[in-house]
């Protein structure tokens, strides 16, 4: 199974992005399909699964912990297996790990990361069995939303992880990271027990308050060859660093068990002076009379009973394992008792002779490093002293070479090209065994290589699939376009448009829109406006024509002096060459500059392409006031002013009509009693300024706007023909004002907003600013 972005994990898990992987898992963010909650999903031996009876240790393995539950252990919400790879479903802690706080923990940071740790593992090492975490490292340490410290990746045993590593070729650890590894774990009882959780604790606490571990990558090993333990600089308590010196003792009965640990941080805490429980030392000068094995502190006793049951049950269950390079550091003892014996042939041989045969037969039985480096501590001046230096060398560097190929490959372990990811790990352990042809890791860099070329063929052979799943889908998509474009080529003009909406508005003798699409029509309008939306069907671009009839209250066809047969006008509409819905286009208006063209009423409206009706509607005609005869009359006055309108009894201007000055300019709109007033559209011949708003008694009063011909534009109040009250004042140079006016003046609180930027608001009088 590959795990990937945006897949379906399980039937259940969007997977949205790899949080880590390490030797035997993924980890992965995911949406649960169910909750719609963001969880965690970590995936063990993902791309290649585990057989029945691996699946069955795993799972035994799991039941153990599985129902564990504890303020400090980040507990698994479910377990199951997908294509043979079992996956647990965990909370996700989007706080992330302890690894961001490397180097830069605060005191009190440091003091609640040992208590929350040691609490979790004193819960866990309180079980029977035990569970030993063997992994303690800030990775696997998250922070949750309260900023309390959770253990997580616990519970899987030596056993487990060795049935994983059997399943994934690129799987390398098997039961702890060494920089985080205790000197009993490279012993000559390497099972982890539970003070090994104790000084993999104080190694990570030692990292996150100083920026490196106590002893670089190799961990315990250095300190079990005579290396002390490094001091823990920074700003920290005495108290704190005395509690990481505790775990990081070099034997596993003097480090404190997690209890003490908890009861030691907790003290601190609750701003007390942290103390341990009486040494050793202390107990003696109370009670002389007890054996020293019995003085020992009840920190301490659990754990050195631990250690010796760990050796029994070591010697009633070890399994026998190939030499690692763990044995290359052979005790002192040891040497001592090769070079007796050698000694003693030397003796018993006898001649010089003889001494140079058995020192050569004894050269030859080397064949680890331990064993040259006994042959240099019994013959510190032999004839093979510089060819047993030489090949220690060599297999320094043979061990160097091997770690490198296995270093490179987990710093690209993040890769999200597998076949790079695999290649350049196959091409590491091929160089070293061209460089090392009989170095001591072949056998497993031959293993490595032949799982990672099986691991290599299997993704060329997933991409092949994949290429040739495109190239279909490919296929499919071009021949699916051929034919939809063939079908549009066959498409008569009225099938490449669907019309969805008609809307109309009124417009002026000058093309502006007197008010909005889609609000009512007056009988006084001089033009109506239609807007069409529409639906383009076709790929290919073409100027389709379309005739439009629009049929009066009565029934009638509306026409004019330039009306075809038929029709009441005919227009073009150029469709582009691409499907597209909800498109917009305005007709040209159809009217009289006299006005009153369109009588009150309900019109019917149709549009017509190739004598096939694409869509009709209707829409209403208003009298502006109602009760008001429909009847117009044409008065021309004296002075050369013009009236088309509606009239009363008295032969006022009364209802709707036009009036035309003699110097141009004109008035169409509502009309009370001789007055204008009402909704109105007013133009200065002159000036080339327009009106658009309501009128009272012959001035601009209610709501309007005015263009002025150089540019600015007023929207806003009126009162007796000045702007005063609420309204917005936009500049041809691009400032623009809202806020209130009065006499035309900003007067009151507004917002001026220049062109460049700049923003004055606050209060003003008479146009001038008086600031906030």
């Amino acid at each position: 199974m590959r795990l990937q972005e945006d897949i379906l994990f399980a039937g259940r898990y969007r997977l949205i992005r790899l949080l880590g992987r390490g030797g035997f898992s993924e980890v992965w963010l995911a949406e649960d399909g169910m909750t719609a909650l963001q969880v965690a999903v970590k995936v063990y031996a993902p791309g290649t699964g585990l057989d029945t009876e691996g699946m069955k240790l795993f799972s035994q393995e799991l039941s153990i912990v599985y129902n564990l539950n504890h303020t400090n252990l980040l507990k698994p919400q479910h377990f199951d297996r997908c294509e043979g790879c079992p996956y647990l479903v965990l909370p996700y802690c989007a706080q992330g790990s302890a690894q961001k706080l490397i180097g830069r923990i605060t005191e009190e940071e440091a003091w609640r990361f040992l208590h929350d740790v040691a609490a979790g593992l004193e819960y866990l090492h309180a079980k029977e069995p035990a569970v030993i975490h063997q992994d303690i490292k800030p990775d696997n340490v998250l922070i949750d939303e309260s900023g309390h410290f959770m253990i997580t990746d616990f519970g899987i045993s030596t056993k487990a992880r060795s049935t994983l590593r059997k399943s994934m070729p690129r799987a390398e650890n098997s039961g702890g990271t060494t920089a985080y590894m205790g000197p009993e774990r490279f012993g000559k009882y390497p099972s982890p027990v539970m003070a090994s959780d104790i000084w993999s604790l104080g190694a990570t606490l030692y990292e996150l308050m100083t920026g490196d571990t106590p002893f670089g990558n190799l961990g315990g090993v250095l300190q079990k060859n005579g290396a002390e333990i490094p001091e823990v600089n920074g700003d920290y308590s005495a108290e704190l660093k005395e509690g990481v010196q505790a775990c990081l003792a070099l034997e596993t009965w003097e480090r404190p068990t997690a209890a003490v640990l908890r009861q030691y941080t907790e003290a601190w805490l609750k701003g007390e002076k942290p103390r341990w429980p009486e040494s050793p030392k202390a107990e003696e000068q109370k009670a002389p009379s007890v054996k020293k094995e019995e003085r020992k502190t009840e920190a301490f006793v659990g754990q050195k009973t631990e250690k010796k049951k760990a050796e029994e049950d070591f010697f009633q269950q070890r399994e026998e394992h190939p030499k690692s390079r763990k044995g290359w550091y052979i005790g002192i003892g040891a040497t001592t008792a090769v070079g007796v014996i050698v000694a003693s042939l030397f003796l018993l041989v006898g001649g010089e002779s003889s001494s140079h045969r058995i020192e050569r037969e004894f050269y030859e039985t080397c064949q680890r490093v331990s064993d040259f480096r006994a042959y240099l501590a019994c013959y510190p001046y032999g004839d093979y002293v510089d060819l047993a230096r030489e090949r220690i060398q060599d297999f320094q560097q043979d061990s160097l070479a091997y770690d490198a190929c296995l270093k490179g490959a987990y710093a690209d372990s993040s890769a999200t090209d597998l076949l790079t990811f695999y290649t350049e790990h196959l091409e590491r352990f091929e160089s070293y065994l061209t460089r090392f042809p009989q170095g001591h890791y072949v056998e497993s860099a031959q293993r490595k290589i032949e799982g990672l070329k099986k691991e290599i063929a299997q993704v060329r052979q997933e991409e092949d699939d994949r290429q040739a799943a495109l190239l279909r889908q490919r296929q499919e998509r071009a021949e699916e376009q051929r034919q939809r474009e063939e079908r549009m080529r066959n498409r008569s003009d009225e099938q490449r448009l669907a019309i969805t909406k008609v809307e109309f508005a009124n417009v002026d003798v000058d093309g502006l829109i007197i008010n909005d699409f889609g609000t009512p029509l007056y009988a006084y309008t001089q033009y109506l406006a239609p807007r069409l939306t529409y639906n383009n069907l076709a790929d290919d671009s073409k100027q389709i024509e379309i005739g439009i009839k629009m049929y009066t209250p009565g029934g009638e066809l509306h026409q004019g002096n330039s009306s075809p047969a038929g029709y009441t006008y005919m227009r073009e509409i150029d469709l582009a060459g691409k499907q597209r819905k909800n498109v917009t286009k305005n007709l040209l208006s159809w009217g009289s500059k006299e006005g009153y063209s369109y009588v009150p009423g309900v019109w019917r409206y149709e549009i017509w392409c190739n004598n096939r009706l694409l869509y009709k509607t209707t829409y209403t005609i208003r009298r502006p006031i109602e009760g008001v005869s429909d009847e117009v009359i044409t008065r021309n006055y004296d002075n050369g002013d013009k009236y088309i309108g509606t009239v009363n009894a008295s032969g006022l201007p009364h209802g709707a009509g036009t009036y035309i000055w003699r110097d141009g300019n004109r008035y169409v709109g509502e009309w009370r009693e001789g007055n204008m007033s009402g909704n109105a559209y007013f133009y200065w011949s002159e000036k080339g300024d327009k009106y658009v708003g309501q009128y009272k008694n012959d001035t601009r009063n209610g709501k309007g706007v005015l263009y002025w011909k150089a540019g600015d534009r007023y929207i806003g109040d009126w009162v007796d023909g000045n702007r005063t009250g609420k309204g917005s004042y936009y500049y041809e140079n691009g400032d623009q004002y809202v806020g209130d006016f009065k006499d035309n003046a900003m007067t009151g609180w507004g917002t001026y907003t220049y062109a460049n930027g700049t923003v004055e608001e606050g209060r003003w009088e008479d146009g001038t600013y008086l600031g906030s």
